[in-house]
């Protein structure tokens, strides 16, 4: 969470750039003229307003940065913390490399013009238990070389036509392509390919029919042997647009990943209680087969290096976690989890103040080894997962405690000569449920705390009056006066940043029953306001030499 402080800021440094006008040197040349042992001490008092706004909700969060600020549908403010567990894509988790097949045929050309016929098979020779029933190409080529040095040696030369059987173009045609021996090796273009294949003990095969016939008589020494080498590829990997089958049972990893929880990263000694908080884990899958996601690894750690691992029957029972996936190619399918404090250990998770949750994810397809069901998986389906963890701003806080640190310099104005006191008055009307306290150090150039603005925290404004469901019935008007007297101000006179420190609390039950563990809570909504006015008075006082 990056909380905006500009408005904070503003309570404090508004007074030094209001006033920086009366800070700069003055250039007295004009009154050379006169009596050097003329004095005269000028002392004004000026009062300013200064500032009259009001915070929203969008002033205290920066939407543009985690978390995501949610406006439930009953305006009650949620923060989210999202984290893209995985996201796979279908070639990434099933791709082919490139296919080839050897064989011999021992071929005696016939005396006349006759054509030879033949059919062979052409196997996907695939590790594991895949099963490949319909593959259609989005890239990839057929290549086939025959090697017959001695028949060609011999003065034959011999034309082909090659036919895939159950294939399909797209517009009704098989796979059909003429080439001379000669010419070999030769590459085809599957691209648009639709193949059906057949099974036998040995694997998945297509039927390949080769037609040959004598272009040019030679001299008659039969038979020839013909070694057909038949490779597909395309690359790296064989571009598909579908494959329907059996795509086998095995581990792919995941990984792991962060989520960062501001809300407990930006505060210190802080103490938050949720009343509702809850994570939701989300899968999205258009890739055709049973998926379980195992979570090997799911632990909270706060800024101390304590851990605590997720549990409860709500995460146990769920890992590893089916995924259900679509029967219809093109189609994506939902499937999430709920994890609340009813089916999880979220207490103690929140209860160490955690600042990052990370995660571990293993993946397995079909986890239950089913070679009868039948898989799909199109080119660019996609299965992501996803955490969010949501906590509703219905609860309690006390001591959250957030640090910024400003640039803030007196020097270059020597202010320190000139002013006798500075008096800032806020008048705040508050709609949220906060109690706000402030303090304030002055550091040198190399970090040395040189004064404190206060002795403690001062309070900034009390936080609004709500009825017993913890909503905001009333606001309340605070008016506070910071006097800093002259001597303070020389303190800070070699002051190079101001580290401004906010403590928050929400309006407690006097007495919470005892062992409850759920204080009384507060709700926090998005038309909640606060109204600031803030004016000063400043005394100066120079001395001036005519």
């Amino acid at each position: 969470m990056k909380t905006k402080y500009r408005l904070f800021k503003a309570f404090f440094l508004t007074f030094f750039i209001a006033s920086a006008p009366f800070f700069h040197s003055c250039d007295y040349s004009y009154l050379d003229i006169l009596d050097e042992d003329v004095h005269y001490t000028y002392e004004p008092t000026y009062a300013l307003p200064v500032v009259k706004s009001v915070i929203t909700i969008n002033d205290l969060f920066d939407v543009d940065e985690e978390p995501t600020i949610v406006i439930q549908d009953d305006n009650l403010i949620k923060l989210v913390y999202c984290g893209r567990v995985y996201s796979l894509r279908a070639e990434d988790l099933f791709y082919i490399e490139s296919l080839e097949s050897d064989f011999s045929y021992s071929y005696s050309p016939p005396s006349k013009s006759d054509n030879v016929s033949e059919t062979f098979q052409f196997y996907f020779d695939m590790a594991g238990q895949v099963r490949i029933d319909e593959f259609k190409f989005r890239s990839g080529q057929l290549e086939i070389d025959i090697s017959a040095d001695e028949l060609i040696n011999d003065g034959y030369e011999l034309a082909f036509a090659v036919n895939i059987q159950n294939s399909d173009d797209g517009f009704g045609n098989e796979f059909s392509e003429e080439f001379l021996l000669q010419n070999t090796p030769v590459e085809f273009d599957l691209d648009g390919y639709t193949f059906v294949f057949e099974e036998d003990d040995e694997g998945n095969y297509l039927n390949i029919d080769y037609t040959i016939s004598v272009v040019t008589h030679g001299e008659h020494n039969p038979p020839y042997d013909l070694v057909f080498t038949k490779t597909i590829k395309d690359n790296d990997a064989i571009q598909y647009e579908h494959i329907i089958g059996y795509l086998d049972n095995f581990d792919f990893s995941v990984g792991t990943d962060t989520i960062e929880l501001g809300i407990y990263k930006e505060s210190t000694l802080s103490e938050i209680f949720f009343k509702e908080p809850y994570m939701d884990v989300f899968a999205e899958n258009s890739i055709g087969l049973p998926l379980d996601i195992h979570f090997d690894r799911f632990i909270f750690y706060n800024d101390e290096g304590d851990t605590t691992n997720v549990g409860g029957h709500g995460f146990h029972d769920n890992n590893p976690w089916r995924i259900n996936y679509p029967s219809v190619m093109g189609q994506t399918e939902m499937t999430d989890i709920t994890l609340d404090r009813n089916n999880t250990n979220l207490d103690d998770l929140l209860a160490i103040s955690p600042i990052e949750a990370k995660y571990e994810v293993r993946g397995e397809t079909n986890p239950d080894q089913d070679t009868g069901i039948s898989n799909f998986i199109r080119y660019d389906s996609r299965f992501d997962i996803d955490v969010e963890i949501n906590l509703p701003l219905h609860g309690n806080v006390q001591n959250y405690r957030f640090l910024d640190t400003l640039e803030f310099s007196m020097k270059e104005h020597e202010a320190g000569e000139i002013i006798e006191w500075i008096e800032l008055k806020f008048v705040i009307d508050n709609g949220f449920p906060i109690d706000l306290a402030m303090q304030a150090y002055f550091l040198d150039e190399n970090d040395n705390v040189l004064a404190g603005l206060f002795e403690d925290y001062e309070e900034i404004f009390k936080a609004a009056k709500v009825d017993t469901e913890g909503k905001v019935t009333e606001e309340t008007r605070e008016e506070t006066i910071i006097f800093v007297e002259h001597d303070k101000i020389d303190e800070v006179a070699d002051a190079e940043y101001i580290v401004v420190s906010f403590s928050a609390a929400t309006q407690q039950e006097s007495n919470p029953p005892k062992g409850s563990g759920d204080p009384f809570s507060v709700k926090i909504y998005d038309y909640y306001t606060v109204g600031v006015q803030l004016g000063t008075r400043v005394k100066l006082s120079a001395d001036l030499e005519f």
